[in-house]
Protein backbone atom coordinates (compact mmCIF):
# COMPACT_ATOMS: atom_id res chain seq x y z
CA UNK A 1 0.00 0.00 0.00
CA UNK A 2 2.34 2.59 0.50
CA UNK A 3 4.57 1.16 -2.31
CA UNK A 4 1.61 2.08 -4.27
CA UNK A 5 1.44 5.22 -3.02
CA UNK A 6 4.85 6.16 -2.78
CA UNK A 7 4.78 9.16 -5.60
CA UNK A 8 8.35 10.58 -4.66
CA UNK A 9 10.14 6.57 -4.47
CA UNK A 10 11.79 7.51 -1.14
CA UNK A 11 9.84 4.46 0.38
CA UNK A 12 7.34 6.11 2.96
CA UNK A 13 4.20 8.85 2.78
CA UNK A 14 4.78 11.99 3.05
CA UNK A 15 1.90 14.63 4.54
CA UNK A 16 0.70 14.94 0.31
CA UNK A 17 0.88 11.57 -0.10
CA UNK A 18 -1.05 10.08 3.40
CA UNK A 19 -3.37 12.60 2.76
CA UNK A 20 -4.43 11.37 -1.22
CA UNK A 21 -3.74 8.53 0.24
CA UNK A 22 -6.94 8.86 3.32
CA UNK A 23 -8.76 10.77 0.78
CA UNK A 24 -8.96 8.00 -1.95
CA UNK A 25 -9.81 5.54 0.57
CA UNK A 26 -12.91 7.90 2.03
CA UNK A 27 -13.89 8.05 -1.35
CA UNK A 28 -14.43 4.55 -1.95
CA UNK A 29 -15.69 3.58 0.88
CA UNK A 30 -18.16 6.53 0.20
CA UNK A 31 -19.11 5.10 -2.51
CA UNK A 32 -19.21 1.36 -1.23
CA UNK A 33 -22.04 2.91 1.11
CA UNK A 34 -23.75 5.31 -1.24
CA UNK A 35 -23.86 1.68 -3.35
CA UNK A 36 -25.25 -0.47 -0.98
CA UNK A 37 -27.88 2.38 0.43
CA UNK A 38 -29.22 2.47 -3.47
CA UNK A 39 -29.65 -0.74 -3.42
CA UNK A 40 -31.37 -1.09 0.07
CA UNK A 41 -33.71 1.23 -1.23
CA UNK A 42 -34.78 -1.03 -4.55
CA UNK A 43 -37.94 -2.70 -4.13
CA UNK A 44 -38.23 -6.15 -4.50
CA UNK A 45 -41.49 -6.55 -6.64
CA UNK A 46 -41.72 -5.26 -10.57
CA UNK A 47 -42.85 -1.70 -11.08
CA UNK A 48 -44.19 -0.43 -13.91
CA UNK A 49 -41.79 1.84 -15.59
CA UNK A 50 -43.92 5.41 -14.37
CA UNK A 51 -43.82 3.48 -10.73
CA UNK A 52 -40.50 2.96 -10.97
CA UNK A 53 -39.44 6.93 -11.35
CA UNK A 54 -41.60 7.73 -8.17
CA UNK A 55 -41.42 6.80 -4.90
CA UNK A 56 -44.93 7.94 -3.81
CA UNK A 57 -45.97 6.76 -0.51
CA UNK A 58 -50.14 7.66 -1.63
CA UNK A 59 -49.32 5.22 -5.13
CA UNK A 60 -47.91 2.74 -2.93
CA UNK A 61 -50.71 2.76 -0.47
CA UNK A 62 -48.11 3.20 2.83
CA UNK A 63 -50.17 3.33 5.96
CA UNK A 64 -49.58 6.06 9.01
CA UNK A 65 -48.73 3.50 11.79
CA UNK A 66 -48.68 5.03 15.32
CA UNK A 67 -45.99 3.39 17.54
CA UNK A 68 -46.35 4.01 21.30
CA UNK A 69 -43.77 2.77 24.70
CA UNK A 70 -45.11 3.07 28.25
CA UNK A 71 -42.72 3.06 30.86
CA UNK A 72 -40.31 5.04 32.85
CA UNK A 73 -37.58 6.82 30.23
CA UNK A 74 -36.50 10.36 30.10
CA UNK A 75 -36.50 9.79 26.22
CA UNK A 76 -37.30 7.20 23.80
CA UNK A 77 -36.45 6.54 20.16
CA UNK A 78 -37.80 4.18 17.58
CA UNK A 79 -35.22 2.19 14.79
CA UNK A 80 -37.54 0.31 12.30
CA UNK A 81 -36.31 -1.58 9.53
CA UNK A 82 -37.54 0.22 6.89
CA UNK A 83 -33.87 2.55 6.77
CA UNK A 84 -32.14 -0.56 8.01
CA UNK A 85 -32.01 0.42 11.15
CA UNK A 86 -30.05 3.53 10.57
CA UNK A 87 -32.28 6.62 11.72
CA UNK A 88 -34.47 6.89 15.30
CA UNK A 89 -37.60 7.83 15.47
CA UNK A 90 -38.14 10.08 18.39
CA UNK A 91 -41.52 9.26 20.62
CA UNK A 92 -42.96 12.08 22.18
CA UNK A 93 -44.13 11.92 25.59
CA UNK A 94 -48.25 12.56 26.35
CA UNK A 95 -49.92 14.26 29.16
CA UNK A 96 -50.73 10.59 29.89
CA UNK A 97 -47.47 9.79 30.46
CA UNK A 98 -47.08 7.34 26.78
CA UNK A 99 -44.04 7.77 24.58
CA UNK A 100 -46.35 8.06 20.82
CA UNK A 101 -44.71 8.72 17.08
CA UNK A 102 -46.35 8.15 13.94
CA UNK A 103 -44.22 7.07 10.73
CA UNK A 104 -45.40 6.12 7.06
CA UNK A 105 -44.87 2.50 6.81
CA UNK A 106 -45.15 1.08 3.11
CA UNK A 107 -47.95 -2.10 3.60
CA UNK A 108 -45.69 -5.10 3.33
CA UNK A 109 -44.41 -3.85 6.38
CA UNK A 110 -46.91 -3.42 8.18
CA UNK A 111 -48.46 -6.37 10.73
Amino acid sequence: LVARNDADGNGSLDIDEFTALMESLMSKQRQEREAKRAKALEMERERSVLEARTSCWICESWQAIELTWSGEANAVWAFTSLDDFRRATPLVKDAAGIFRCTVMMPPDQVW
